[in-house]
This record gives C-alpha cells, structure tokens and sequence, in this order.
C-alpha cells in the first residue's frame, strides 16, 4: 500500500503542471484565459484544505501571518509557472520549480543548522551542471529559449521557494502542528488575490472557456490535494524519508518530461534531455 501511495504522489506531482499545459493548449486564441485557470485552482484548493481543516480546526494567531506569507508565494507561484510554460518548455519549467530545493538547502544551512555533507555538495555541483546543459543557448531556433520564458520561471522559482520556506519554518516552529490551518488561511488570500486578478483581466466567453476546460484547474487543485495527502500519510508509516521525497520530486519530473513529449511536442534537444537527467539526480540528492 505504502509503495502505491508513493507511486501515486509520484505521478501526481508531474500531472499537475501538465494540466495548466493542457489548459493553455485549449485556450490559445482566448484572451486571458489564464486569470480564470489561477482562480478555479485556488478555489479548488481552498475547498479542499478547507474540508482537512475541519477535521481538526486548530487555531493558532501566529501562523496567520506564514500563512499570509504562503498565499502571497502561492499566487506568485502558479501564476507564473502557467505563462512560463505557455512561453517555454513544460519538462524545463517543471524541472526548474523543483530546484526551489537548492535555495532552501542554502537556508537550511544559515538559518536551520542544517549540516552539509558531500551528499549535499554533490547535489548543489549536479545542479549547477543541469542548468549549464539546459539553458545553454545556440543559436539553433529549436533550442532558444525566450526571454519571457526566463522572466517567468524565474518569478515562479522564488515563488515556490518561499512557500517551502514558510512552511517548513511554520512546521519547525510550531513543532509540527497547525498545519491544516497554515494551508486553508494561506489559500484565502491566494482566492482573494486570484480573483482580484481575474477582474482586471476578465476572459472572454468565460462560459466557454469553463465547459471546454473548466475541469483542468479543478484536477490540477484535487491532485496537488492528494500529493500532500498522500506524501504526509507516508511521512508517518514505515518507509523513510530519503526515500519519498527523491522518488516524488524525480518521478514526477519524469512524468512532466515524457508526458510533455507525447502530448505537447517538445523538442528538446539530446543535451537538454541530459540535463533534466541530471537535475533529476540532483534533486534526489538533495532531498536525502
């Protein structure tokens, strides 16, 4: 059971970018489209934290401000990630997010204590490799990556990276409680936020756009639902750590690469593929 759960996490941290692709692909030719796809996923994901937080309705004032904190980073996150794929490669953004992993590495260590060891060096050296093979321009039209692109993956990068932060911060604070509570208020303003949005660029036909996609945001909220689920259930049984965290973040890397192949084309050039390879090794590094 524990070894289906982590498969499970494992495809369902891929498929949620590939959902906002899909969505994209759907609604090219629709002006701003995405304002509707950012506030359908954060409702969607405020229902669903919304239903664990009465399970135990903990409250605590002072992770209402983390939680302030999360939802700003979360907004930041998705919006961003959704124009960088619509810009760029899905398997290089996806690859790209999951390396929020080495700015909260480095945090660790200044303000966690955490220890670094050459598990740890090994990872941050492989990153650094994956990026050169990756983001390396030629001036072959196939391999250019936009400016956009970067803009918008770098944005969503630091985005991602500070919801880890926080919450990893909340958690050590307050010694693994509250975090139902952390989740479900963060999403408030992240709901608010997107539908401010959302109202400063409406969609056109947004009748439309939901009947022809409208469940897209909908499953990407419901499997970023059950990812959390399913890694906190295997936190608490038998396997350890080093093993789910890498297995998650690699194999859902490998999902959002061929998946990004079979359904959207990419083209990504053999060194490139290297390169997600490697940062695939990389992250599992430095997860342990």
């Amino acid at each position: 059971m524990d070894y289906l759960l982590l498969f499970s996490a494992a495809v369902f941290s891929g498929a949620t970018a590939i959902f906002g692709n899909l969505f994209n692909c759907k609604n090219v030719s629709v002006k701003n489209a995405a304002s509707l796809y950012n506030l359908l996923l954060a409702v969607s994901v405020l229902v669903g934290w919304g239903i664990f937080y009465l399970c135990d309705l903990s409250f605590e004032p002072g992770v209402l401000l983390y939680s302030l904190g999360y939802g700003v980073c979360y907004v930041t996150s998705v919006v961003c990630l959704l124009y960088a794929m619509k810009h760029g490669p899905v398997a290089l953004s996806s690859l790209i997010m999951n390396f929020s992993l080495i700015v909260v590495t480095v945090w660790g260590m200044i303000f966690w204590n955490s220890k670094i060891n050459a598990v740890v060096l090994s990872g941050l050296c492989l990153v650094v490799i994956s990026l050169l093979l990756c983001l390396y321009q030629k001036k072959s039209s196939q391999e250019k990556l936009s400016a956009k692109w970067f803009f918008y993956i770098s944005i969503a990068f630091f985005g991602n990276t500070g919801c880890v932060i926080l919450q990893k911060t909340q958690q050590m604070q307050y010694h693994n409680q509250h975090g139902n509570m952390l989740m479900f208020f963060a999403m408030i303003p992240a709901v608010a936020m997107c539908a401010l949005l959302y109202l400063r660029a409406p969609v056109q036909e947004p009748k439309k756009v939901l009947c022809s996609s409208g469940f897209f945001p909908v499953l990407a909220g419901t499997l970023n639902l059950l990812l959390n689920l399913f890694v906190i259930l295997l936190a608490a049984g038998p396997l350890s750590p080093s093993l789910i965290y890498p297995t998650t973040a690699v194999g859902g890397i490998a999902v959002t690469s061929v998946l990004s192949v079979i359904l959207f084309k990419e083209r990504l050039s053999l060194r490139q593929w290297f390169g997600v390879a490697v940062g695939g090794v990389a992250i599992a590094l430095l997860s342990i």
